[in-house]
């Protein structure tokens, strides 16, 4: 999914790093806030998915993928964020 321009910026490769740092903190923070962290962070990088679909960075069919596996997970990661509360 690389895109021309893009290959060498450094905000690309910074923001490549985000969900895998924000997935070793939600670890080590516990399971209950742990799981919220992560549900918050695939909505945020969906959003940030669905701008690069939207100028055409990504190509249009991986909004489609993202957000059927996007909603799958967030819901998963909800249930079982009610299951450690209740």
């Amino acid at each position: 999914m690389q895109h021309e321009s893009l290959i060498n910026s450094w905000s690309v490769v910074a923001w490549a790093m985000v969900p895998s740092l924000l997935g070793w903190s939600a670890l080590l923070i516990g399971a209950k806030l742990g799981l919220l962290i992560l549900a918050i962070g695939l909505l945020l990088q969906f959003v940030i998915d669905y701008r690069s679909t939207k100028q055409s960075i990504t190509p249009s069919w991986f909004i489609t993928l993202r957000s059927i596996l996007t909603v799958g997970a967030v819901f998963c990661l909800i249930v079982g964020w009610v299951g450690l509360t209740i």
